[in-house]
């Protein structure tokens, strides 16, 4: 007779911790599979149920999953079987949660993530200085967008104040400052990351060539154009060499609002270095902004013209 008088099955002694011995070797570390940072909380449970503390900042084995979602469904039971379904949802909805993490989508990620506090203070200002969202076909959205490109014609300023000075110390950690009609130049040995002035004109050009360095295999240049929430709007990239393609040169258009991120990458890192030279230009005002002009235009030519009555 084994434990609990059940013939033929035996049950392994509990541990501290909750671990279970016993069964066959090895098969409850092959079904652990953790995601970090995994965090379950019921609120609706009475305390106790799933354990002491309340919020559990990892995730469980299968076979304490299986023991959370058993519990969840005998409380429902014994107390009130109406509760069944509920709690048991909500058991099952708390377990397998992932939380809500900001992430970027971007085949840049490792230059957003590192430009992201700078960039974001800045997120407000470039929205509305582009009138994102806004349909400036309409009379008072158009309204609405010459409103904010006047009020935050100081924030523009201020941007590229911020870019300008992008060699003085506060660009040095991370990826460097690329400001509008300012080329840079240097050598890459390993990797080097650029996070142009975000877009706020009709057309972005960027140009980059490779001048020279005893690098031998391709310099990879990967071109993002991200939006606030960090997902690609455009993504492309191009390879130069010494022996092939030394120049990349495009006007991206329909980017207002965007962020440019550039990373350069030596195939082959190492001492030999790829020289190069990169510039970044906008021209052009934002086509929702040109848009909203001429909205108000037409809007105040269609008013009739107020007489004056001379006596």
């Amino acid at each position: 007779m084994h434990a609990r008088g059940l013939p033929g099955k035996r049950r392994g002694a509990r541990r501290a911790g909750g671990r279970v011995s016993g069964g066959r070797p090895g098969r409850e570390k092959k079904q652990q599979n953790p995601r970090k940072f995994l965090v379950i909380v019921i609120r609706s449970a009475p305390r106790g149920l799933f354990g002491n503390a309340p919020t559990l900042c990892r995730t469980p084995s299968p076979r304490e999953q299986q023991s959370h979602v058993g519990r969840a469904r005998r409380w429902a039971n014994e107390r009130n079987p109406m509760l069944k379904k509920t709690i048991f949802a909500i058991s099952l909805s708390a377990i397998f949660a992932v939380p809500s993490v900001s992430h970027a989508g971007t085949s840049c990620k490792s230059t957003w993530v590192k430009a992201n506090s700078k960039l974001k203070t800045f997120f407000v200002p470039v929205a509305r200085l582009v009138c994102n969202k806004l349909n400036t076909e309409d009379e008072e959205a158009a309204k609405k967008c010459i409103e904010d490109v006047e009020k935050f014609a100081d924030k523009a300023e201020e941007m590229k104040e911020e870019w300008n000075k992008g060699e003085d110390g506060s660009w040095k950690i991370g990826p460097r400052a690329l400001p509008n009609n300012s080329p840079q130049t240097g050598a890459v040995s390993t990797e080097r990351q650029f996070v142009g002035l975000p877009v706020l004109n009709a057309e972005y050009e960027l140009s980059l060539e490779r001048t020279g360095g005893k690098a031998k295999h391709d310099l990879i240049v990967k071109i993002c154009f991200v939006d606030a929430n960090g997902d690609d709007v455009h993504y492309e990239q191009v390879r130069l060499n010494k022996d092939g393609k030394t120049k990349f040169q495009k006007s991206f258009k329909g980017k207002e609002g965007t962020y440019p991120l550039i990373h350069l990458n030596n195939e082959k890192w190492g001492t030999n270095a790829h020289q190069y030279v990169i510039k970044g230009s906008g021209s052009g005002e934002a086509s929702a902004v040109v848009q909203a002009r001429e909205t108000l235009r037409e809007a105040n030519a269609k008013k009739p013209l107020k007489r004056v009555i001379r006596r």
